[in-house]
């Protein structure tokens, strides 16, 4: 309807037909290939977060795995410290050289044991950003000052062949 200054006219259109016939039909095309690149996008950024929550879980398990076996071995080595100890001062109260000798061999299997664990430990991955070196200045920096030729089992274990 258009207005007029004196009357309204029914009659009359604001919109010509022709024009008003072609843009819905534009319309709908536009917002049906937005609709489907809306869609498209949310399919690409969901596959993108289960990727990466993929690569976080194989993260997560690969942190566990080595936290679970350095425990595991740090436990074995508190063990076989523990028993070894307790066949020394055995040994010690004991009189009968066999039950002895049988204490001693105990002794020696259980330090195979913790050194085992320990070499094991060592060819692990570290936790912390020092890095292995930093073990070793750990412990040279621990020593009393004036023990710096001394024997040290830590020197031992570091310069073992075979660890880093």
């Amino acid at each position: 309807m258009r207005l007029n200054a004196t009357r309204l006219d029914p009659n009359t259109s604001p919109v010509s037909p022709t024009r008003h016939s072609v843009l819905p039909t534009a319309w709908r095309r536009v917002l049906l290939a937005g609709f489907v690149v809306q869609l498209l996008l949310i399919l690409f950024v969901t596959a993108i977060g289960l990727q990466q929550l993929q690569t976080a879980a194989h993260n997560l398990d690969t942190v566990v795995d080595i936290h679970m076996r350095k425990l595991s071995l740090t436990k074995t080595m508190m063990t076989a410290a523990r028993e070894r100890t307790l066949c020394m001062f055995r040994m010690s109260i004991n009189h009968d050289p066999f039950e002895r000798d049988r204490l001693f061999m105990e002794f020696n299997d259980y330090g195979a044991t913790f050194v085992g664990a320990r070499l094991a430990l060592l060819g692990l991955p570290l936790g912390g950003p020092a890095g292995p070196a930093a073990g070793s200045e750990r412990t040279r920096a621990a020593r009393p000052a004036g023990t710096a030729g001394r024997y040290c089992p830590a020197d031992a274990v570091r310069d073992y062949p075979g660890t880093a």
